[in-house]
């Protein structure tokens, strides 16, 4: 097993006066007053985690799994929370998408999210370089995305039969701790 460091986001509190942001405040784009004002911004932290190259069909371990669901990442969750929903729902589906992507990482069989994963899996993606790093970092690997166009009813029966085993599949892995109507 190799050591692989990641660049994390973190919250932390800033201190900052006019003059340091030059009288334009970035959290809400309005004109600071002259008083010290504290606000919480991301900054990048440094995270090592070890690397394994996860292989298909291997049980994990309740530590492998934990170790990913620790992984946090502020701006995503942000958008999230500008895009549809609240600070809570933000982080418990983004808890869902880790255990999506564990399952994508170790089944053996295909795994098909359902339309609400796919948007959250999406929203991921477009942060590049945290998602790259995410899944190397964790996984040993990239877990690409394979978009699917079902115009037949034959197509849509057999995406539809992938989806129901794929939920099976995360209720092994995960070994029943999967908000199931997400998934």
């Amino acid at each position: 097993m190799t050591k692989k460091t990641l660049q994390v986001w973190e919250w932390t509190e800033s201190n900052s006066d006019c003059s340091s942001c030059v009288n334009a405040c970035t959290s809400c784009n309005s004109h600071c007053s002259d008083d010290v004002a504290t606000t919480l911004q991301p900054v990048m932290r440094t995270h090592t985690v070890a690397v394994s190259k996860w292989k298909k069909g291997v049980e994990l371990s309740d530590e492998q799994i934990q170790e990913v669901l620790a992984y946090e990442n502020p701006l995503y969750i942000q958008r999230m929370i500008v895009n549809w929903a609240n600070e809570k729902d933000a982080i418990n589906w983004f808890q869902e998408l880790k255990k999506f992507l564990i399952v994508c990482a170790v089944s053996d069989k295909p795994i098909s999210p359902s339309h609400a994963m796919d948007e959250l899996w999406h929203d991921f993606i477009l942060f590049t370089k945290d998602y790259s790093d995410f899944c190397i970092g964790y996984f040993g690997k990239m877990i690409h995305h394979y978009p699917e166009v079902n115009t037949t009813p034959e197509q849509r029966i057999s995406a539809n039969n992938r989806f129901n085993e794929s939920k099976a599949e995360a209720i092994r892995i995960m070994k029943g701790d999967i908000d199931i109507q997400l998934w």
